[in-house]
């Protein structure tokens, strides 16, 4: 018989990454490690992450960074000694440059990606009617009753 093993942590998919970064943008603390992390994402959904795996997706990575720098500068304004309100305040501004910050980086990921698209299309010599052609119906194997 085999001793406790470790059991593997389910893939990183988008539902995952999703509540990763919210748990970047709601970090509260004055540090940030990755072990940090990877500890509160075990609190939050029962998975254990390594430091590699979240490094692997660079929606993470750019979370993790954008979070760290909104915490640097969160430090020098706690040393100011703002009122417990504009403190509050300050938090949530920084929060929210954070998350505008990320997603005007996901905008021009995504702008590339189309731009990409498109060219590969044009080289194929296809046209617009086939670029713009809907998804065909997602045949879900269901069978009918004759």
């Amino acid at each position: 018989m085999r001793s406790k093993s470790k059991k593997r942590a389910k893939n990183i998919d988008d539902a995952t990454k999703k509540q990763i970064i919210q748990i970047l943008y709601e970090w509260g603390q004055d540090k940030l490690t990755w072990r940090l992390l990877t500890e509160e994402i075990m609190l939050r959904t029962f998975q254990r992450y390594t430091r590699q795996a979240l490094d692997r997706h660079e929606i993470i990575r750019e979370a993790f960074d954008l979070a760290i720098s909104r915490l640097r500068g969160a430090s020098f304004l706690h040393k100011k000694r703002a009122s417990r309100t504009s403190q509050a305040l300050l938090d949530q501004n920084a929060k929210l440059k954070t998350e505008n910050s990320r997603l005007e980086h996901e905008i021009n990921r995504l702008r590339e990606l189309h731009i990409i698209l498109v060219n590969n299309v044009i080289n194929r010599g296809l046209d617009e009617s086939f670029q713009y052609k809907p998804l065909p119906k997602v045949n879900r194997g269901q069978t009918r009753k004759r």
